[in-house]
Formats: structure tokens, C-alpha cells, sequence
């Protein structure tokens, strides 16, 4: 099966060293990698989000989830840029699943299917008169 992998920067920082930096993973329990300036320079942090699906019941899980962080983001400020980034990551997830679904309606006869990989089976052979 394929799968999908995207990632999303929210907000993008310059570290003056990598010395001067934090890396710890956030409490969401989504698996986000948080930077964080530690030494004289603040910088602002720098979020990745690392997202991977393989089934459509784990991309409609990923979709509601990514709807309620997106609400909960949207809360304080709907006009952020961390707004737009997760409405944004809604809508791929959205159209991934459309994407998918429009696929597997254009699905061909599994005995095509099957004759693409196997050519040489002597169900795919074709006969003339």
C-alpha cells in the first residue's frame, strides 16, 4: 500500500548555533519536535509535525484529529499564521481522502489487475482466431 508523509513547518526559524538550542518533544502527544533558543538570542520555536498514513480509517482518524487541533488553535487568534497552517494541513488530509476515494471508484476488473503483474499467467493469455 502507499503511504503518505508530509511535513509542516509553522513557524520557521534562524538558530545562531546549534549550541543554542533545545530540542524536546511536545506534551499533544502527537509526536511534535519543538526548537527553542536557550542561550542570548530568542528565537521563535519552530514546530515540525511529521504525518504518515496508510489506511483510509487511519486517514479519517487523522482528519478528525486534525480538525480538533486546528479548533483548538484557531481559539485565541483565527487570523495567525498557526491558524492558516492548520486549516491548511485539514484541507490536504481532505483531499487526500477525495483523491483516494475517486481512485478506488475508477478500479479496473481484478482479473486486469492481476494480468498487470502476471502477464505471463495463462489466465491473461490472449488467444486469436
Amino acid at each position: 500500500m502507499a503511504s503518505l508523509a508530509s511535513v509542516s513547518f509553522q513557524t520557521a526559524s534562524f538558530l545562531a548555533s546549534p549550541a543554542s538550542a533545545s530540542l524536546r518533544r511536545s506534551n499533544s502527544g502527537s509526536g511534535a519536535l519543538q526548537v527553542s533558543s536557550v542561550g542570548p538570542r530568542p528565537c521563535p520555536s519552530l514546530r515540525l509535525r511529521f504525518v504518515a498514513m496508510a489506511t483510509p480509517t487511519d486517514m479519517n482518524d487523522k482528519l478528525s484529529q486534525s480538525i480538533k487541533e486546528a479548533e483548538e488553535v484557531c481559539v485565541a487568534d483565527n487570523g495567525s499564521g498557526e491558524c492558516a497552517a492548520a486549516w491548511d494541513e485539514v484541507e490536504e488530509i481532505s483531499a487526500e481522502i477525495a483523491h483516494k476515494r475517486v481512485k478506488q471508484s475508477e478500479t479496473k476488473d481484478p482479473l486486469e489487475e492481476f494480468c498487470k503483474d502476471a502477464p505471463e499467467a495463462d489466465e491473461c493469455r490472449v488467444y486469436e482466431d
